[in-house]
């Protein structure tokens, strides 16, 4: 992993998980960090996928400072969503993200697949998802936070589900 790649998950760790990393002592009782085995990330950047064919590159739109997120495949752009609040490269070059929806797009989280150029909403029909990671594996576990007021985020509004849009629900204490 080159210095760029590590650089990039050491911000986003810190920047995105402010609640979950803190000391077990400081959580509120219940509270558990979900395992990850990758991050995701909302920082302005671009993010190349494994096997660096696609590319998500993320900016930040001046007036509103929402970001959006481009997807290039072989230099040729082929995904473009507004609102994104978080992404992250899973295995098999497929690309999962969330949508905030308070700036054009639909709230949800995705899952682009780079190699066939098609987009799967797993979980919609809400007002606030933030993507935080995914667990390892050829069907991974995405983590992500919900709600419906963005003001009050707690770690108590974390959930999972697998990218096939199973086992949904919230990450438990013991997680």
């Amino acid at each position: 992993m080159n210095l760029r790649c590590k650089a990039v998950i050491v911000a986003a760790v810190f920047a995105i998980f402010p609640i979950l990393l803190r000391p077990k002592a400081s959580r509120a009782a219940g509270e558990s960090a979900p395992k990850l085995a990758v991050t995701a990330t909302a920082a302005a950047g671009k993010y190349p996928s494994l096997n660096e064919r696609c590319v998500a590159n993320i900016a930040t739109v001046q007036i509103g400072g929402f970001r959006v997120l481009t997807v290039t495949r072989d230099l040729d752009p082929v995904l473009s969503v507004n609102d994104v609040t978080g992404l992250a490269w899973l295995p098999g070059n497929r690309l999962a993200y969330s949508v905030g929806g308070l700036f054009g797009d639909h709230p949800g989280l995705y899952v682009f697949d780079c190699a066939k150029g098609r987009t799967k909403i797993i979980v919609g029909k809400g007002e606030y998802f933030e993507l935080l990671g995914a667990s390892a594996g050829k069907q991974p576990t995405l983590f992500f936070f919900y709600s419906s007021d963005v003001a009050r985020k707690t770690s108590g509004q974390v959930y999972q589900v697998k990218i096939d849009g199973s086992g949904l629900g919230k990450v438990a204490a013991s997680q």
